[in-house]
């Protein structure tokens, strides 16, 4: 079953990364930003059917929010694509996420209740709000450099088909979350037609993050126990649970939690490399130095 599910992750992979993948999906979100103006604009001009135009907001900043929000689906896909190369990897892509998230969130803020245009009345009470949900994106985004240049991707174990049996389960469990993202997409979907409240559908897909991490923790196990991978992986583990906090805090808070997982997971990082380089019998880290007689 790992075997087959492995392939297809790597079908699924090869197909998503490849430029004619890229492509379509700037093609996609430029649809779908101009589709919501129009959408927008139908209903301010009273031309759509009174049941959908309630339902439509009345700003055509709205679109930015919508586009972002399809923006971060496919984000969530290349997250959990990330997953099978590394656990920092996938740990980057969920802090990469969150930045984004608390980025539309500030428009969101900022979204004027009525009118097309922004205008100071209608937007300067979210003002304080916003600027510091986009400082907080801006401080994760600045420090994932210094977090992605500490990455070495270290094997966890030097017995190659242990390593690939370790690799083989990150891919399963991959394909695992893809599933679960689509079904909680659609159940999201579902309700939003029915004029449902959806709920939170991405403080609920990092609950889900949070107990793969969990299981990715427990399959390590199996390759290698020494303690700096195991703590570093419950390390990430707890960075993914306070990016949930924030992804459920208010604002103010949710950009101090976001900032304190950047940190936190910088740290580890640091911590880690540090404690690769003194563990011995690793490739690429320094000699034991022999006993003296």
């Amino acid at each position: 079953m790992l075997r087959h599910l492995a392939l297809l992750f790597d079908i699924a992979e090869h197909r998503w990364e490849r430029p004619a993948g890229r492509r379509l999906l700037s093609t996609a979100l430029t649809i779908v930003f101009l589709v919501t103006v129009a959408l927008v604009e139908a209903a301010r001009a009273g031309l759509l059917p009174e049941l959908l135009a309630a339902r439509l907001p009345r700003s055509h900043f709205a679109a930015v929010w919508v586009v972002f929000t399809a923006l971060l689906a496919f984000e969530v896909v290349g997250l959990i694509f990330a997953l099978a190369r590394s656990v920092a990897a996938s740990v980057g892509k969920q802090l990469e996420l969150l930045a984004l998230i608390l980025m539309r969130e500030a428009f969101v803020e900022l979204l004027p209740a009525s009118g097309a245009v922004a205008a100071w009345d209608g937007m300067r009470a979210g003002v304080p709000e916003a600027l510091a949900e986009m400082a907080g994106s801006l401080v994760v985004f600045a420090l994932l450099v210094p977090f992605h240049r500490m990455q070495r991707h270290r094997a966890i174990t030097a017995d190659v088909v242990g390593q690939e049996s370790f690799i083989r389960a990150k891919k399963a469990i991959a394909v695992v979350l893809f599933g679960t993202f689509l079904i909680m997409g659609v159940a999201v979907g579902v309700r939003a037609l029915r004029g449902e409240p959806g709920g939170d559908f991405y403080a609920a897909f990092y609950t889900v993050l949070v107990l793969s991490d969990v299981v990715l923790i427990l399959l390590s196990l199996r390759h290698s126990a020494t303690f700096h991978v195991v703590f570093r992986n419950a390390g990430f583990a707890a960075a993914t649970l306070i990016m949930r906090l924030a992804l459920s805090a208010p604002p103010y808070a949710n950009a101090a939690l976001a900032v304190a997982a950047m940190c936190f997971s910088l740290g580890m990082a640091y911590a880690y490399n540090a404690w690769s380089d003194l563990a011995p019998g690793r490739a690429g880290d320094r000699p034991v130095p022999p006993a003296l007689p």
